[in-house]
């Protein structure tokens, strides 16, 4: 961990760090919607990472129920 941290592969800097809390059979733990963590939450546009966060996507392709019509 200690080599790989902070180098760049493909223009991305590479974190690392200890799982103080590590389960066994946790170690490929996922978001929601089965991607890192990180990528759910994201707000930023990052094409090299799909796009906007999962939530984000969501919240944009979402239909719009909410729709008040009023008649004059």
């Amino acid at each position: 961990m200690r080599y790989i941290n902070g180098t760049r592969l493909d223009d991305r800097i590479i974190r690392t760090d200890w799982d103080a809390g590590f389960v066994e059979g946790r170690q490929y733990g996922r978001g929601k919607t089965g991607g890192q963590v990180r990528d759910e939450y994201r707000t930023d546009f990052d094409g090299g990472r799909g796009g906007y966060g999962k939530i984000i996507q969501q919240k944009v392709s979402a239909p719009i129920h909410d729709v008040t019509v009023f008649n004059r």
